[in-house]
């Protein structure tokens, strides 16, 4: 026991054993313009949170374009993180923040023919069941693919959580055009999934 503790000691005060850094510890070292906090904290979170860009980008850059945006705001802003959530959970809100102004920024450019292209009817509030036989990656593609105004609504309110009054409110719209977009969202992913699983069927 003693040899052990011995050791222990001196792996300790040579360095090769390193504890993983707590967002707390992170967070200081970021505040205080420690690089290597920097990278640390980046490379923690940005595989969780390109996955969150993914669902509301059209492509892989555009999803890369959102994660850079929303890393350059949470570094500047981390002063103002209180910790009223977990770092994680408020990172998210960041990227999601990001996602809906780079809608805003290129709103001008989305296609609005798709508007009419698909039928208003309400399709059943489950959007995916243990029938669908699809991959996560496959998921994760499909909305992806979802066309846009659509698309930033769906996520935000069946990912996120948000009311219509709220996504309403983000993307200066009516409810009523929230709620909109919302089913035409619904309505286009499971004809995909309907689709697919006939296909596969």
């Amino acid at each position: 026991m003693q040899i052990a503790g011995t050791f222990n000691e001196v792996v300790r005060q040579r360095g090769e054993v390193k504890a993983k850094k707590t967002d707390q510890e992170l967070i200081e070292g970021c505040l205080n313009d420690d690089r290597v906090s920097q990278h640390e904290l980046y490379h923690r979170y940005a595989s969780k949170m390109f996955v969150v860009c993914l669902r509301y980008a059209k492509t892989h850059e555009d999803a890369e374009d959102i994660l850079i945006e929303g890393f350059l705001k949470v570094f500047t802003n981390l002063a103002y993180f209180k910790g009223k959530s977990s770092l994680g959970t408020w990172i998210h809100t960041v990227m999601v923040n990001s996602a809906i102004s780079y809608y805003r920024k290129h709103k001008k450019h989305i296609e609005t023919r798709f508007l009419e292209d698909y039928p208003t009817t309400e399709v059943q509030s489950i959007y995916f069941s243990e029938s669908d036989q699809i991959s996560e990656k496959e998921l994760l593609t499909l909305i992806q693919a979802i066309p846009e105004p659509f698309k930033t609504v769906f996520n935000l309110y069946a990912f996120e959580g948000y009311s219509y009054e709220q996504i309403a409110q983000m993307l200066d719209i009516h409810i009523g055009t929230a709620r909109s977009r919302m089913s035409k969202g619904k309505a286009w992913l499971q004809n995909k999934l309907k689709s697919i699983n006939e296909t596969i069927g």
